[in-house]
């Protein structure tokens, strides 16, 4: 079934990535790696401290010191006021401070980032505004029921050990934290020689290195410090913890080895096998035993040890009781039989016999085959986008000890072999675990009370003026964003009448994405998604297209882009004439099931990733190439924006202190909008997707009153969540930021800040093969062009995107909506629910 006349090798990843380290006189070192297959750079700051490092009295001193640094001298709201992708995190053994960024930018990025390295008075306002913004972090976990749980299940697992707090906790300790303390934490720990800068991307590294040179080279040489030793607790297992809580969910932990070791590969690949869904031992026992949601597993590698967590959650009806104990399945008895013993321990000696039996016996070929490419599939959707392989690359250097092990790490787990996963097996069944059952109406067992956390105070509120004149001041002397290097290169081809193919060929990825799609005319009562799903091919069940795609590392899913409906496949390039093929049958299938009727709907593929074009074009032909279509229809009034204004407002059953706010609105459509009618609808999402502040700066709190998207070329969406007080005050700014978009009447600062977060935007999110086929879907021109000369004078000129700028849809919910929020609501936006007339 899987024929095709391309050779798969050829299509194997053709670029050797190596990474060039370089030691300053001040012993800061640099660590620069060329990779050419997108026009971006990650500019990434690292410091080899971590919350492992905190004052066993202080926790979260670390996370509050990181903090400190993200807005020290407003860097964060620099950066992002210029449009760069900005993050900061606090690790166990580690902080980091991260941009995404075009080329043309890497200077930019490096004065701010210097400036982190300077020696600087921390004042009692500042070390205050700090303290809370560290704190808020965490916030959103405790507010979902998530905190408590988690915080039980490390403390029993690393016992006196300093992993045993979550890295961004702030224990209540460190509102007495005076600036003399934090001062002396800065000095001892963000010195040259305790931090790595690493530069990522479409560089040179002589260029990258000459800059590094010119700002970095004047900082002073200081002592490096010496990070403590902690011993891990010895290897018993513990007695399970019980705790109350809205779900039920049983949490298991085992500890691993630190970051690096080769056996953490064979412990991923063993969870692969317990977990699946196609024939996971655990699965599988807890499937035909009532159990319907599968077991879930994540893992978190650190310098002294390593983490491995199973999530299994109990269905409602049995949940456990305080006066019964545990309860069985509905219409069990409380009786001493293994058929009716409590349900969260029937669910750990499920695991005990899952293991026992990965220990024991040799997986079938299929069995492990799946194991592995499984594992390969995870590794490769964890290094999706450029951001998140560039950091992963340093995480590597940093926790692990070698910037190496990153692109090792999908060989690790080829050379595998069966030994390697029952030793594995071996050693989770002797290994510290912890175990934390989660239920309602639960007794807790006697532990102690946990850690106090600061309360963290709500930040101040900006308006949209306000805020985008700040981010205006602070973008400074950013430049304007470029993709000047070479781009990848787009390729369009008609395979036959009504199949149009395109081919992004980006050299240097290690994933493929092929989407398939057709025009959306199916004559079905279901959602097309759902027949999709369930087709499968002449001569096999979309359930064993399902096991076929495991066995080969494939993600398989149904895609839909704005008018179209389809497949979308993800991949190992070697694996692009399979996916071609199986979307071609698959399609095919679901488009004339029993080949009675002619095909009318037009076929658009797209294609992304390391691949040769011609290769490529050849293959779709030998699949479409006697495939014909009707042509695209003309969409003219049918994909016409309503003129309608619909608004709905309920209140939740959950209690939330929170309000949810979406607005949908939309704009009369071009017939092919250009690259700068794109940019122009971007800009407008940005100037009403505008901050809110902590005071005294933005940069303390740089969530958005409203999160605009860009949905399509003639729809977005906005949304805000916030208390409801909050709600009328939000909706009478976006009235007015509305009202100023449609008359004109911005200042061509706010309109160049607004164009260039635009542009970089635009530049970003290109950087996974998922967005980029999205992209190419849905707008087939080049992505990267960002339209150049387009100017606050030229956008005003063609300014009917705002004028035509007008709301279709309002949906108000949360925990305390009433009628008078909702008719205040209704009041203030109705206005905007027509286009304006001329």
């Amino acid at each position: 079934m899987m024929a095709c006349l391309i050779i798969a090798v050829t299509l194997l990843p053709s670029l050797s990535i190596e990474p060039r380290i370089t030691r300053l006189d001040n012993a800061l070192t640099t660590i620069t790696v060329e990779d050419h297959a997108l026009p971006l750079v990650s500019v990434q700051l690292w410091f080899h401290t971590g919350s492992a490092a905190d004052n066993p009295a202080q926790p979260g001193l670390c996370h509050v010191a990181r903090t400190l640094l993200e807005h020290h001298d407003d860097a964060a709201l620099k950066l992002r006021a210029a449009g760069v992708r900005f993050d900061s995190s606090t690790y166990y053994d580690a902080i980091s401070f991260s941009s995404v960024l075009p080329p043309n930018f890497l200077e930019h990025v490096l004065i701010i980032e210097a400036r982190r390295l300077a020696s600087f008075e921390v004042s009692a306002d500042e070390l205050r505004l700090a303290t809370n913004a560290a704190a808020r972090e965490v916030q959103w976990d405790a507010d979902q029921g998530l905190l408590t749980p988690d915080r039980r299940l490390r403390e029993a697992l690393f016992g006196d050990h300093p992993y045993r707090h979550r890295p961004d906790l702030v224990s209540v300790e460190l509102a007495k934290l005076k600036p003399a303390d934090m001062q002396e934490f800065l000095g001892r720990w963000i010195v040259p020689g305790n931090a790595t800068l690493f530069i990522v991307g479409d560089i040179k590294h002589e260029d990258a290195l000459k800059l590094v040179r010119r700002h970095f080279d004047a900082l002073p040489w200081r002592e490096p410090p010496r990070a403590p030793q902690h011993a891990l607790p010895p290897p018993e297992r513990l007695e399970p913890i019980r705790i109350h809580g809205e779900r039920g969910v049983v949490l298991i932990a085992w500890l691993a080895p630190p970051a690096g070791y080769f056996e953490n590969a064979a412990y991923h690949v063993l969870m692969q096998r317990l977990c699946n869904e196609f024939d996971g031992l655990l699965t599988t026992r807890l499937r035909e035993a009532g159990f319907d949601l599968p077991p879930r597993w994540q893992e978190g590698q650190w310098r002294d040890a390593s983490i491995l967590a199973l999530r299994l959650v109990l269905p409602v009806n049995q949940w456990l009781s305080p006066q019964s104990g545990d309860r069985g399945r509905q219409g069990d008895t409380d009786t001493a039989s293994a058929d009716s013993a409590p349900t969260s321990q029937r669910m750990l000696r499920m695991l005990d016999e899952a293991l026992a039996e990965a220990a024991e016996t040799l997986p079938t070929p299929t069995e492990f085959d799946r194991a592995r490419a499984l594992e390969l599939l995870r590794l490769r959707h964890n290094r999706s986008s450029f951001g998140a392989r560039a950091v992963s690359r340093a995480e590597s250097e940093v926790v692990g000890g070698n910037v190496l092990l990153e692109d090792r790490a999908e060989s690790r787990v080829r050379t595998l072999g069966v030994d390697n996963i029952r030793e594995a097996a071996l050693k989770l069944q002797s290994a510290r675990r912890a175990v934390v059952i989660v239920a309602p109406k639960l007794d807790p067992s006697p532990i102690p009370p946990l850690m106090p956390l600061i309360e963290p105070q709500a930040p101040e509120r900006l308006d949209p003026g306000a805020a985008t004149q700040l981010l205006a001041r602070h973008a400074g002397d950013a430049p304007q964003p470029s993709a000047a290097s070479p781009t990848p290169r787009i390729h369009t081809r008609e395979i036959s009448t009504g199949i149009t193919a395109v081919v992004c060929h980006t050299r240097g990825l290690a994933t493929v994405a092929v989407y398939t799609c057709a025009e959306h005319r199916w004559p079905t009562p279901q959602r097309i998604s759902d027949v999709l799903d369930s087709s499968g091919t002449p001569s096999h069940t979309s359930a064993e297209l399902k096991d076929y795609a495991s066995l080969h590392g494939l993600d398989i899913r149904t895609a839909g882009p704005r008018g179209w409906c389809g497949y979308a496949f993800t991949g190992h390039p070697m694996h692009t004439p399979q996916m071609i093929e199986l979307q071609a049958e698959m399609l095919q299938h679901a488009l004339r099931p029993d080949e009675s009727t002619e095909p009318t709907s037009p076929i658009r593929i797209v294609v992304v990733g390391d691949v040769d074009p011609d290769e490529v074009f050849e293959c779709l032909g030998g699949h479409w190439q006697t495939w014909s279509t009707g042509q695209p229809r003309d969409r003219g009034e049918e994909t016409r924006p309503p003129s309608g204004f619909e608004f709905n407002a309920n209140a939740s059953a959950l209690e939330s202190p929170d309000t949810w706010l979406y607005i949908a609105a939309a704009r009369d459509p071009q017939e092919s909008p250009s690259s700068r009618d794109l940019l122009s609808w971007r800009t407008i999402v940005r100037l009403l997707g505008y901050p809110k502040s902590a005071s005294p700066t933005l940069g303390w709190d740089w969530r958005s009153a409203w999160q605009a998207d860009m949905r399509s070329a003639d729809a977005m969406v906005v949304q805000t969540d916030s208390s409801p007080e909050h709600i009328p005050m939000d909706i009478r700014g976006l009235a007015n930021r509305l009202k100023e978009l449609r008359s004109g009447q911005l200042a061509p600062t706010q309109i160049e800040t607004a164009i260039r977060l635009a542009r970089m935007d635009q530049l970003q999110r290109l950087d996974n093969v998922h967005d980029i086929a999205t992209t190419l879907f849905e707008h087939p021109l080049d992505p990267w062009d960002i339209a150049a000369d387009l100017t606050p004078e030229t956008l005003r000129a063609s300014w009917p995107a705002c004028s035509e700028l007008h709301l279709t849809w309002v949906s108000l919910s949360g925990g305390d909506v009433d009628d008078a929020l909702a008719d205040e609501v209704r009041t203030v936006l109705e206005p905007f629910s027509e286009p304006k007339s001329d």
